[in-house]
């Protein structure tokens, strides 16, 4: 009896041991990568903090010394990113989710200190803006061209506001001003959908997705929090009619993947599958699907569009974790900035519970491991393609060339090492 005893508490240990065995291997792993991936956000941050000043400057560089007096010699200060592009609008949502997800809050301050110099400008370049030359990078905080101009900005700024509304107050008025644009003067087709006049016109690119759509779905955000239900409901609706616009030009369905534009008047679309220009289609649904409330009409087929895409997307990554330039042409090279957009999105929609965590954990974390090996000892992000137009051959998007300046990169890779962290403290639990 005793002997018997003795067998059976020596099984249930080695029962438990094995049990317990997988979790042990596997944590020592995640904290390193939770390590790793902290001192990679940090290095990030420096480079961005250290190289992206927010003063007006000269021509020759030197302050501007009366920021309510601006001439055309007047410039935003010189730094290795201008920080009212629409790259850098992601990067400021990127700031503020790690903001959230680290309860750090030199992230946050990064976002406010621009926007509300940005604010304070605003209205002497409004009173002014007939001096400022065509390409003066000021002259578009009142006068933007495209929605590349002010849409992700204005995304941004929106979300800043719901954040922290006081805080946001010296900003709301140039705010207004990009969504004004956004909403009732970007050019469209007939359908409404948001459109370009390049290359040709009537031209309907994947880009404009982030661009246009994020702004108008968190406009809508504001008015909610604000009281104003009937214009809510206008945004909301808007934004989930637009992604599925979107689908009906763009979308491939033979491939399960989007082309990068539609031509009006072409017998026959280039069917090329840029992978950064299918980032900003799985970025926008991601973000729409957040803030829009799930019982408004559309939202679940949006839904269901934004998982058979990342269901594809995940298909096609590559041993190392990365994504191809062409993501089916494993022949061109790995690039940086879609990777990073993929890896972030299939996180936030494992961490939403919209996706299975058992069948898309690996996929995330194998990701982000080879993103981590494209972030410098400086903190610069590498191997992200330029900007990119709209290209008639695939040795056009295979030929592009890649920088540690192409902004794309880091609000991207910042976005992803933001949900990563959070998935690995999911982890934990």
């Amino acid at each position: 009896m005793k002997r018997n005893i003795t067998l059976l508490l020596s099984l249930c240990l080695c029962v438990f041991t094995c049990l317990a065995q997988p979790s042990q291997t596997r944590r020592p792993a995640d904290e390193q990568l939770k390590a790793e991936t902290q001192a990679s956000i940090e290095r990030i941050y420096n480079y961005l903090h250290g190289c992206t000043p927010y003063f007006l400057a000269d021509t020759e560089g030197n302050p501007w010394a009366d920021s309510q007096n601006i001439t055309e010699d007047t410039r935003f200060a010189k730094g290795d990113f201008i920080i009212t592009t629409y790259e850098w609008g992601v990067t400021y949502t990127a700031m503020l989710r790690l903001n959230q997800v680290l309860s750090d809050e030199k992230f946050a301050d990064y976002v406010y200190k621009r926007f509300n110099f940005l604010g304070k400008i605003y209205p002497t370049v409004k009173k002014n803006v007939n001096v400022l030359g065509p390409r003066n990078n000021l002259r578009y905080l009142e006068d933007p061209r495209f929605l590349d101009d002010c849409g992700a900005m204005c995304a941004s700024m929106c979300k800043a506001t719901l954040r922290d509304p006081k805080g946001s107050k010296q900003f709301r008025n140039l705010l207004e001003h990009w969504y004004d644009f956004v909403e009732n003067k970007e050019y469209r087709l007939s359908d409404r959908i948001l459109a370009r006049n390049r290359p040709t016109t009537n031209s309907v690119w994947l880009d404009d997705m982030y661009m246009g759509i994020p702004p108008i779905a968190y406009r809508g955000a504001l008015a909610d929090a604000e009281g104003d239900k009937k214009m809510a409901k206008q945004c909301y609706v808007e934004a989930l009619e637009q992604i599925m616009l979107f689908k009906k030009y763009l979308w491939v369905p033979e491939m399960n993947l989007y082309r990068h534009g539609w031509i009006e008047g072409m017998a026959e679309h280039p069917n090329y599958h840029w992978a950064r220009a299918n980032g900003w289609a799985v970025l926008t649904m991601s973000d729409v699907l957040d803030i829009v409330p799930e019982n408004t009409p559309g939202w679940q087929e949006v839904m269901d569009q934004f998982k058979t895409t990342l269901q594809s997307l995940a298909s096609f990554q590559s041993p190392n974790g990365l994504w191809h330039q062409l993501i089916n042409r494993d022949e061109t090279y790995l690039e940086t900035s879609a990777s990073a957009m993929y890896v972030y999105c299939i996180a936030h929609a494992i961490n939403k519970g919209w996706l299975d965590r058992r069948a898309y954990i690996d996929v995330a974390k194998s990701g982000w491991r080879g993103l981590l090996t494209q972030i410098n000892n400086r903190g610069q992000v590498e191997n992200t393609c330029v900007g990119t137009g709209f290209g008639w051959t695939n040795t056009f998007y295979a030929n592009r060339p890649v920088s540690v300046y192409a902004a794309h990169g880091y609000g991207p890779v910042l976005l992803a090492a933001a949900e990563i962290m959070k998935l690995l403290e999911s982890n934990e639990k």
